[in-house]
């Protein structure tokens, strides 16, 4: 037995000596983390969606290649990045080209653990920092399928982020050698805590932390307010810097209007549309799942150690935990903002056990690293029997196939579809553009996003619909009429049972005039223009 044991400890101590040696060429330990990236999203090759987001950057993104502009030719309510980063791949990939997204994004990830990496052992001052970069890439994918697994906003968003954390440190570090290097690199990391921001409004918010860092670093070391104030000036100069180019983009192509209204004035009422007692309620569900998923980092916080992280580190982590719960939904994947500081603030009481502090530490090492792996191959296995494990996930995927196999069957890459509802993984199967701005129809029904309005027997939800959408709509139709309209909602996509096209008179009427009911697939109703009716070039 004490053989057996002493055997398992020397192999365990042989497998970290060869990580850390791994861990000392940044490409091997970028190598490795995007293996590990890699094996715990399989679910990238056997399931064609997780959730609606990805679908609806896709087509968002598509619309893009084709002259579209953000907020006039596709409307969502986020910031562009995340479907401009799409657009972007799909140019160089080819269009709806998700798997090329996945892979992409499993670098992002395996990239900012490299930063982690770097981060840490800077902070530290300690080579196995590394581990910070192992823990963000295992525990970005522990959560729930459709909110982790995704190529979304707030793993996309992580890398600028802790790419400005490590510019900031080592501005810090080289200041007194060389100060007008270490400007710039405080420049650099303003102008990325801008680009955190264009993927989700919220991750510009960590620009609060670097002010600390210098400001902390002014009690360690003190200088001369009128350096601070230089290095406080160079954070904002590169933060105006990208704002300036992010807003005068939408200035200079005319759509400043449009940014306003969806990208902006849209969110404050998204804000007012949850009641106190069902924020609560999320929030209390957020704190169980997420909690109860990281467990065994926040047990690493109980470990006495005598390393401390600076100071910013947890303002960063209090900053990014803070606009979690912006809009009182307290979605799962919002969360992930916060795993960077938190993989970083683990350090000190992970090191401790891996040391054997007080010789009760190698267990505890043991429990926390097989609760990691236990939880990682469980949420990979959820991920992967994603659309069998969610209720009518199987049917939607299904019928969505099925209708994008028949529209591209019946139409030339050329033509356009409107999907009315919310189903855009059919935009992605039938490889065809939206036909209108409006890739989904929450705004004109109401069904708002993250409480009890997106329950399928919501009753309330015509208060929330934007008279704008309805216009704007109604004008697409009209003056470039889609080749096909898919009605999702008739079909029993996404809760939206109550909300077909015969509900709202105006929309049944242009499509009973200028239309035709040619097909229904798997449930879902397909109407094609009349084949008199020739649609002006959409622009």
């Amino acid at each position: 037995m004490g053989h057996s044991t002493t055997k398992s400890a020397l192999e365990a101590t042989q497998i970290g000596r060869s990580l850390a040696a791994l861990a000392r060429r940044p490409l091997s330990l970028f190598l490795l983390l995007f293996t590990v990236t890699l094996l715990t999203r399989m679910a990238y090759f056997v399931v064609p969606h997780l959730g609606h987001d990805e679908p609806t950057y896709a087509a968002m993104a598509t619309r893009y290649l084709h002259g579209g502009l953000p907020y006039l030719d596709a409307v969502d309510h986020k910031p562009a990045g995340i479907s401009v980063t799409y657009a972007l791949i799909f140019a160089l990939c080819g269009e709806y080209n998700l798997l090329a997204v996945r892979i992409v994004f499993v670098a992002v990830i395996a990239l900012c653990g490299l930063l982690l990496a770097q981060l840490g052992k800077r902070l530290l001052g300690d080579k196995r920092g590394w581990v910070a970069g192992l823990v963000y890439v295992l525990y970005s994918c522990v959560g729930i399928g459709s909110h982790h697994y995704p190529p979304d906003t707030e793993l996309f968003l992580n890398l600028p982020l802790t790419a400005a954390a490590l510019l900031v440190q080592t501005s810090l570090d080289r200041s007194s050698r060389d100060r007008s290097h270490g400007l710039l690199l405080l420049v650099a990391a303003g102008f990325l805590t801008g680009l955190a921001g264009a993927y989700k409004y919220q991750g510009a918010v960590a620009g609060a932390a670097w002010a600390m860092a210098l400001l902390f670093n002014q009690r360690r070391v003190p200088q001369p307010w009128g350096i601070v104030t230089l290095r406080l000036a160079s954070l904002v100069v590169g933060f105006a810097l990208f704002t300036t180019l992010y807003l005068g983009y939408f200035v200079y192509h005319g759509i400043w209007s449009e940014f306003l209204f969806w990208g902006w004035g849209f969110n404050q009422h998204y804000l007012s549309t949850i009641e106190a007692k069902e924020s609560a309620w999320l929030a209390l569900r957020a704190l169980l799942v997420v909690g109860g998923s990281w467990l065994p980092l926040l047990l690493c916080f109980v470990v006495p150690s005598e390393k401390r992280l600076p100071g910013f580190v947890w303002v960063w982590l209090g900053l990014m935990l803070a606009v979690c719960g912006l809009g009182g939904r307290f979605f799962f994947s919002y969360f992930l903002m916060a795993l960077p500081p938190l993989s970083l603030l683990m350090l000190p009481g992970f090191l401790a056990l891996l040391d054997g502090q007080r010789g009760r530490i190698p267990h505890q090492l043991a429990v926390s690293v097989a609760l990691t792996l236990l939880l990682c191959t469980a949420f990979a296995i959820v991920a992967i029997r994603w659309a069998s494990i969610t209720p009518n996930g199987r049917r939607e995927q299904t019928a969505a196939q099925a209708v994008g196999t028949y529209i591209r069957s019946h139409s030339t890459p050329e033509d356009r579809i409107f999907v009315w509802g919310a189903a855009p993984e059919i935009y992605s199967f039938s490889h065809r553009v939206i036909g209108t701005r409006f890739v989904f129809c929450n705004y004109h029904t109401g069904k708002i996003w993250g409480g009890h309005l997106t329950d399928v027997d919501a009753t309330d939800t015509d208060s929330h619909i934007i008279p704008r959408a309805w216009e704007q709509l109604m004008q697409d139709l009209q003056q470039h009429p889609p080749l096909f309209v898919v009605d999702s909602a008739a079909g029993r996509f996404d809760r939206f049972d109550r909300h077909p096209i015969s509900r709202y008179p105006k929309l049944a009427a242009l499509i009973g005039s200028r239309y035709d009911l040619v097909a229904v697939v798997s449930g879902v109703p397909i109407y094609r223009r009349h084949r008199g009716d020739v649609a002006q070039p959409s622009p």
